[in-house]
């Protein structure tokens, strides 16, 4: 068994934090990064209710993803470089994993207080063009993080909703039959539900980026939590994992006598489950809120560790938090100097149209070309050795293309511009069986 590189396409982008927190905290994390670092853990929790509405789209079989996985942990140096490179492929309207150019020797720490990440700063020359390879996309990845030994992974959707972003990488056309592995065609898929990573850091502008790892390097049992939208059904939710099972799982809204929810099992367990709440309304912008639980030896988490996340807010964080509903001896702590609506608007995630416009990278064409994603393997077929520019590149496998599938997302019977819409874009190291392409 050995490592391969393998290239694969979606359109979505996600931005995250420069600053260092504590687990959850920081204020310039994106609402979006946040609501689909949860729905990934959702979907770990339980792959088989996550992969309802795939259909015959997931052609590897649903027998490849039972049992429940281990969640992602938030990495800030992963989340910054997955906000590096959806600040910049937005800015030029291009999907690809590589850098459109040469970065900069010190972008990791001239970003983003020196370089905001524009190609005029980042780049060396200042100048990039798409569907150039300038600075692969791992060695981009080690800018960030240092150079570390472990698989790795990239996922891009050319959306910044959470909710739609899930079901393009989830429900994408591809698998092989029977095939239990990252063929190409269904890396995102393979991507968010492989028991190989544990780590994943997510940037937004435009778009979601997804960065992963294997090597985690913070965890609470709290992994997660937000709020979203699902249709018109507000949510919200956070992700439980311990060894231990949850007693009480709380969501401390607002600082008013009614601030005390409880919440119930969504999906999963009580050691490796999502606890929500339905059908709030009525809330004004950048209330604050966080999630607490007592488990059955009575330890307490809270999430995000310290302060307060903010719903339908232009920031997502702020320091200050209410009492606690289950630990008696936190009465919270007071209002940052920012005040009560640090963010303000209406809208926490970018409306029905996050990046704005038809097209919200910006031209007619935003990838440019007929391989919006760029790259050795941009849409599917087997993954290419890119050390190996012999190595060829398998059929994937014909589809049927009739209508009896559930999901139709990515339907070749569609327009071309269609598919640069609802394109993604996959690159992971996977493993391959032995007759595959070989080192």
């Amino acid at each position: 068994m050995r490592s391969y590189s393998h290239l694969c396409i979606f359109f979505a982008v996600a931005l995250m934090p420069a600053v260092s927190f504590a687990y959850g905290e920081g204020d310039d994390i994106p609402y979006n990064a946040r609501a689909i670092h949860l729905l990934v853990n959702e979907a770990r929790t339980d792959p088989a209710v996550a992969l309802e509405a795939c259909g015959c789209n997931c052609a590897e079989g649903l027998g490849c993803y039972e049992g429940p996985r281990q969640p992602l942990y938030w990495r800030q140096d992963l989340a910054r470089a997955a906000q590096f490179h959806a600040k910049m492929t937005s800015e030029i309207s291009c999907m690809q994993h590589p850098s459109p150019c040469e970065l900069v020797s010190s972008i990791a720490d001239d970003y983003p207080d020196k370089c905001d990440g524009s190609v005029a700063c980042a780049c060396v020359g200042g100048t990039a063009s798409c569907h150039s390879t300038g600075t692969d996309t791992f060695d981009r990845i080690a800018l960030f993080t240092g150079v570390e030994y472990s698989k790795r992974a990239e996922n891009i959707a050319f959306t910044a909703d959470p909710v739609k972003a899930q079901n393009m990488w989830l429900n994408e056309d591809g698998g092989n039959s029977g095939v239990c592995e990252n063929v190409g065609s269904n890396g995102h898929r393979w991507s968010i539900l492989s028991p190989d990573y544990n780590a994943i850091g997510v940037g937004t502008v435009n778009l979601a980026v997804q960065d992963f790892s294997s090597i985690a390097k913070e965890s609470s049992p709290l992994s997660s939590g937000s709020h979203y939208l699902n249709g018109t059904l507000l949510w919200f939710k956070t992700h439980y994992y311990a060894s231990v099972e949850a007693s009480q799982v709380k969501l401390v809204l607002g600082d008013g006598d009614d601030r005390c929810r409880d919440l119930t099992l969504a999906v999963g367990s009580a050691t490796n489950g999502v606890y929500g709440i339905s059908g709030l309304s009525g809330l004004e912008a950048c209330t604050p809120y966080y999630y607490e639980v007592v488990d059955a030896d009575g330890t307490y988490t809270k999430f995000p560790t310290q302060g307060s996340l903010l719903y339908d807010c232009e920031k997502s964080w702020k320091a200050a938090h209410a009492p606690s509903c289950l630990n008696p001896d936190d009465p919270g702590s007071p209002e940052d100097p920012g005040g009560d609506n640090p963010g303000g608007g209406d809208n926490p995630g970018g409306g029905d149209n996050p990046g704005g416009g038809d097209n919200p990278g910006g031209g007619d064409n935003p990838g440019g070309g007929d391989n919006p994603g760029g790259g050795d393997n941009p849409g599917g077929g087997e993954p290419q050795d890119k050390n190996d520019p012999a190595a060829s590149q398998a059929d994937a496998g014909s589809k049927s293309g009739s209508d009896d599938c559930s999901v139709t997302l990515h339907r070749s019977t569609q327009s071309g511009w269609w598919l640069l819409l609802t394109g993604a874009l996959s690159l992971g190291l996977i493993r391959r069986r032995r007759n595959s392409v070989r080192n």
